[in-house]
């Protein structure tokens, strides 16, 4: 499976939020529960970033939010 890259504006991240919840409820419900899980941790990474977009009222999320292995994240305390 390739790894593909969405664009991190609300809209984008909403529309695949929806898109992923969708995938999550099906696999719930077809009992598939291992790939419930693995989307149950897309849908919480998804919703964060949401939540940071809304917080800090913008239509993109701040770049140093966007990347995991950002040098400088150990300077955010607050999370």
């Amino acid at each position: 499976m390739a790894l593909k890259f969405i664009e991190q504006d609300a809209t984008t991240l909403r529309n695949a939020y929806q898109e992923r919840k969708a995938e999550y409820d099906a696999l719930r419900a077809a009992g598939r529960w291992s790939g419930a899980v693995l989307y149950a941790g897309t849908l919480l990474e998804l919703a964060l970033k949401l939540v940071l977009c809304k917080h800090f009222n913008v239509p993109q999320l701040p770049v140093i939010f966007q990347v995991h292995d950002n040098p400088n994240s150990t300077r955010l305390r607050c999370f």
